[in-house]
């Protein structure tokens, strides 16, 4: 197995699972949970008990595959690619986690829910992989990022704002048709999730929705307050909303790396 070769340790979420259990409501760091700093300490222990095992592992596949019961396989169809698959949309998601505590600091919170939102996206399409038994999903993943290349290179293109966007070959390698509609493919990914990992989606959604939305209530109700729209108390950057955000940012990781561990260990399991 790869995880008892020298030098390849395996993924796990047991130093996040201690994390998470102290920061619990009624657990021995409750006060620190919801801050910053806890958010960036549950960020670093993913990267490095989860994403960094994870890219260790995908190109230990890489470079000595297991055998594939297909002998015409292509690279895009080995669990090789399907591992790397797993590790790249962990670290988009692990990039705009960190992304929301860089906006937090900076007092950008509102901005903060769009890049948490794409981060939320990063989880349910991680779920296509993780947990769904469509062996073309990694390479429909890839045939979409191609189909999304081409497809912002002409929006872009046609705004005619500077050079135009040309698309790399290796940017969209798979431009072929998908073998299962995205919809079903991500309906699929939720269904079989976690109920506790979907809700923390669906917070987050709307989170997104309301930031997008917001009108500041005491404006509804009092024209005086036009002159002076914020307020750190009532408004839409106040203590309890920031703190909330923070809390579903450090869910999404730890949602996200159970799934992955989950995906890695059993795949390693079959090697």
């Amino acid at each position: 197995m790869i995880g008892q070769q020298p030098g390849t340790a395996a993924t796990s979420t047991e130093f996040l699972d201690v994390l998470f259990d102290r920061m619990a409501p009624d657990g021995a760091w409750a006060a620190v949970a919801g801050t910053v700093e806890a958010v960036e300490i549950v960020i670093e222990a993913a990267r490095s008990t989860v994403l960094e095992p994870a890219r260790r592992l995908a190109a230990e596949e890489a470079t000595t595959p297991r055998l594939e019961p297909r002998a015409d396989h292509q690279w895009p169809d080995t669990e090789g690619f399907y591992l790397a698959a797993i590790a790249v949309r962990f670290a988009q998601l692990l990039d705009s986690c960190e992304a929301v505590t860089s906006l937090h600091r900076s007092g950008h919170r509102r901005a903060g829910w769009a890049v948490l939102g794409q981060g939320a996206d990063s989880l349910t399409r991680l779920w296509m992989l993780t947990e769904t038994m469509v062996f073309d999903q990694p390479r429909d993943e890839a045939r979409r990022s191609s189909h999304a290349w081409y497809a912002f290179a002409q929006a872009f293109n046609r705004c005619a704002l500077g050079a135009p966007v040309a698309v790399h070959p290796f940017d969209a390698a798979l431009g072929n048709d998908v073998t299962e509609d995205e919809d079903v493919s991500l309906d699929a990914g939720r269904h079989r999730a976690p109920m506790r990992a979907r809700d923390l989606v669906a917070a987050i959604t709307e989170g997104v929705r309301l930031a997008q939305v917001y009108i500041p209530g005491a404006l509804q109700l009092d024209p005086a307050v036009a002159a002076e729209l914020h307020s750190t108390a009532t408004g839409f950057d106040n203590a309890r909303l920031a703190q909330a955000q923070l809390h579903l940012t450090a869910g999404l990781v730890y949602s996200a790396a159970v799934s992955v561990d989950a995906a890695f260990t059993i795949s390693i399991s079959h090697r």
